[in-house]
């Protein structure tokens, strides 16, 4: 699979930006992404465990494949996120629970009507993903850092970094560090090899994030960037583009805090004390990802402990990888994927107990 899809990874890269909007660049990071996971899981094994070999006795417990699977992926990274399922399925034994990637509505509705029967589900919900920032950070270094891990996709990633809270000592030069950062990065057409930010990718999330911009400006919250929502008979030919907006220090209780927006849009929020900044950050129902950004890692590391989240990054963000087993805590989520954890999830356990007497 990892070949035949890094040999057509041209071509699956044109569909890829066709169909979900997002710049060659990123089409073809998914693309040799998948290929690289194909080839990665194929190398994990899920040896059985001897729990007993005497002349008397012998007891193990093997994974067997559950038999017929299905997986359920989003758009928001079709090809990337299939692989990341259709690997470790295939691997153990299965053809290719229910395994579904999108929102904790839906999944709701998911588990729901599995219960009927028992099926086995995994799920990867939602996120609300919460980034620190100390006072020990460097403001215009980290501003790259910032604006990628809450703009990858146009936003329209789970685990994107969604509420930014920055040190009150550095805020100031953060944000501002932030917002000139953002004028530069190039919105528009996929195809065109300049862009770094596309549309986002269907009618129904755009009608979504206008409400939740005209519910921003309707509260008079202070604006850093953008914030000005195309009109409402934008033509759907024309691209369905929403302004970069970056939304300066909202109430905690807001929407544009509380609610996984899922687009290019993202509030900054003034932090002092350690016990207050983990509080906010766990005073949601999510629990998908978070990253802690400064030089003192013990301060770092500390705080990362602290957050109830399956997925936490220090001085880094979005680093997944096949042998990395990940997933959520609280309703973002059920189970794991990746990694021989992950395989498991595939399987159905198995013990064998023998008397040999």
């Amino acid at each position: 699979m990892a070949c035949i899809i890094e040999a057509h990874a041209d071509h699956y890269k044109e569909l890829l930006t066709s169909e979900q909007g997002k710049p060659h660049r990123e089409a073809t990071f998914e693309i040799m992404g998948a290929a690289h996971w194909f080839r990665e899981i194929s190398y994990l094994r899920l040896p059985e465990t001897v729990h007993e070999d005497t002349p008397e006795r012998r007891v193990v417990t093997q994974h067997i494949p559950l038999g017929v699977t299905a997986a359920i992926v989003p758009w928001n990274f079709p090809v990337l996120l299939a692989a990341w399922k259709i690997a470790p399925a295939l691997l153990v034994g299965n053809t290719i629970l229910i395994a579904f990637t999108g929102s904790i509505e839906t999944g709701k509705l998911i588990m729901q009507n599995a219960s009927h029967d028992l099926k086995r589900i995994t799920l990867e919900l939602g996120g609300n993903d919460p980034m620190i920032i100390l006072p020990s950070v460097n403001p215009e270094a980290i501003a790259p850092n910032v604006f990628w891990g809450a703009f990858t996709n146009n936003g329209q990633f789970c685990i994107a970094a969604k509420r930014i809270y920055i040190h009150n000592s550095i805020y100031e030069p953060v944000r501002d560090a932030l917002v000139a950062y953002a004028r530069t990065v190039v919105v528009g057409d996929g195809a065109q090899e300049s862009t770094q930010i596309g549309p986002v990718q269907n009618i129904q999330l755009f009608n979504k994030l206008r409400d939740l911009f005209e519910d921003t400006k309707a509260r008079k919250y202070k604006l850093a960037l953008g914030g000005d929502f195309p009109p409402t008979n934008t033509d759907q030919a024309c691209g369905l583009f929403v302004p970069i907006t970056i939304v300066d220090n909202p109430p905690e209780d807001s929407r544009v805090v509380q609610e996984e927006q899922f687009g290019p849009i993202v509030p900054l929020l003034r932090w002092q004390e350690e016990a207050d900044v983990c509080n906010y950050t766990d005073a949601t129902g999510y629990g998908l990802g978070a990253s802690v950004w400064g030089s003192d890692l013990t301060q770092a590391t500390r705080i990362a402990s602290q957050i109830e989240s399956g997925n936490v990054w220090v001085n880094e963000i979005h680093k997944f990888g096949p042998t990395i087993p990940g997933g959520g805590h609280k309703q973002s989520g059920i189970g794991v994927e990746n990694g021989v954890a992950g395989l498991k999830e595939w399987t159905n356990y198995q013990t064998i107990s023998i008397n040999r007497a």
